[in-house]
């Protein structure tokens, strides 16, 4: 069972069964021919094809989507949360070893994402090189760091508040390595991007679409 915290924001917080953390990581792809390069956020992803890795994660998005009915009914009213169904998808992802490089700046993820977070697999042999996830609040502007580890996971309600950004890579030998988990759904809870398809940079720029 993952932990619930309310601040900054609604999220979620712990660690997988040791076990499965290591099958998951003995089982871990690092095919070149399948990478898929992210130029924006500085990764690599590889689709999930394995069945038991996709299924015991799917269940763990599906059950934070379940607990967190009470922060979509909130935040958004017009939304038929008993209506609310959508696709789980799950990414091996790394940043690369070897230099020193920004990570993603405050953001805002896409609005059809339900639910989102990462599954961190550091290696045990590496410092503190950075690339910790920060979480932001817009609006309080409280901050809480949820440090880069080896078997730590946190997933969040996407919402207008669920503002985030990861802080610069230090120079490693070892790659950033961590499972992408996403629960999407083909409505888009709210806009994160400008008519002219930049991302929305200002709180007060969201547009909250069941309000």
């Amino acid at each position: 069972m993952l932990n619930y915290h309310k601040t900054p924001w609604p999220h979620f917080t712990g660690s997988l069964p040791e076990d499965f953390y290591k099958h998951v990581k003995n089982m871990w792809d690092d095919d070149d021919t399948k990478k898929k390069w992210n130029k924006i956020k500085n990764r690599s992803n590889i689709d999930i094809e394995d069945d038991k890795i996709n299924t015991i994660l799917n269940d763990i998005s599906l059950g934070i989507l379940t607990r967190s009915k009470d922060v979509f009914e909130t935040v958004y009213p017009r939304l038929d949360y008993e209506k609310l169904t959508g696709m789980c998808s799950n990414l091996f992802s790394q940043n690369p070893p070897n230099e020193a490089y920004p990570m993603r700046k405050l953001h805002i993820d896409n609005g059809n994402k339900l639910v989102t977070g990462l599954w961190y697999f550091k290696h045990p042999d590496e410092k503190d090189d950075g690339g910790h996830l920060t979480l932001h609040n817009p609006k309080t502007k409280e901050e809480k760091i949820f440090e880069y580890g080896e078997n730590k996971i946190v997933l969040f309600p996407n919402t207008p508040l669920s503002w985030h950004y990861i802080t610069d890579r230090k120079e490693s030998k070892y790659p950033r390595r961590f499972i992408c988990m996403r629960l999407e759904a083909k409505l888009k809870l709210h806009n994160y991007q400008t008519k002219n398809g930049k991302d929305i940079m200002e709180y007060t720029d969201i547009i909250n679409n069941y309000e």
